[in-house]
């Protein structure tokens, strides 16, 4: 059975509960019974504008936040949307034009919601290494000693190629239960929608020792530019695609 995503709206679900734990649903309303598997659906042929709607159906009791992506390969963009626990309806990607197949993932924020944001600032330095212990942040600017991270954003300068780089070490992670490091910020012009945000890297931490990972200030961003550094545990069974018919 195969069914074509209307256009403009079109509803995501992440089911983290029940028999469907683990699986993307679509449907053509806001009514999500009858819902079906996103493999079953398919996007219009050519170029059409949509509004991606994300919701999440979490047990009782569930007292993080998800984190997914979809991930658009042929424009070369990821999304990114946040669900905290017992969110209504309201994440959304408007005015978004699919190029290709869409594969969709989503994970569990580790210990709710934790996050290290860095903002862009003239006279710092260009590197810091960070340290997550399970309950809180550390952080270490430069060549300094590392300081509890205190919720402002960290002061960082792009080096002559334009780029910050982090040295990242989650101490609860291993390679039986990896993490993953999403640097994800919000840009109302490329991702235009409610707690939805563009997503420039994924990298997996599966070990304590540091991970670099490189920033990069995109063409055109704001100035100041801010980030997010999510780090979350992705779920073994999390991906969806939805496909592009061709014309």
């Amino acid at each position: 059975m195969s069914y074509t995503v209307p256009n403009p709206d079109f509803y995501l679900q992440w089911h983290d509960e029940g028999h469907e734990h683990g699986a993307w649903n679509g449907a053509a309303s806001a009514g999500f019974d009858p819902s079906h598997p996103l493999d079953q659906w398919t996007l219009a042929p050519g170029g059409s504008n949509y509004t991606f709607h994300f919701s999440t159906r979490q047990g009782t009791g569930h007292a993080y936040t998800v984190f997914a992506t979809i991930a658009d390969p042929a424009a070369g963009r990821v999304y990114g949307a946040k669900f905290a626990p017992a969110t209504p309806n309201d994440c959304y990607l408007d005015e978004f034009t699919p190029r290709g197949s869409l594969t969709l993932t989503a994970g569990q924020l580790t210990s709710g919601d934790p996050k290290i944001q860095i903002r862009e600032s003239p006279k710092q330095p260009p590197t810091c290494a960070m340290i997550w212990d399970g309950r809180s942040w550390a952080v270490a600017v430069g060549s300094g000693a590392p300081q509890p991270y205190t919720g402002e954003p960290v002061q960082l300068s792009p080096d002559e190629r334009g780029a910050c780089t982090v040295s990242l070490i989650d101490e609860t992670a291993s390679e039986r239960a990896p993490s993953v490091c999403a640097v994800y910020y919000k840009d109302r012009v490329d991702a235009p929608g409610m707690n939805v945000g563009m997503v420039q890297s994924q990298t997996r931490i599966s070990s304590s020792r540091p991970t670099p990972i490189t920033i990069t200030v995109p063409a055109g961003a704001s100035d100041p530019w801010q980030c997010t550094l999510e780090l979350f545990a992705e779920r073994p069974s999390n991906h969806g695609e939805l496909l592009l018919a061709s014309s």
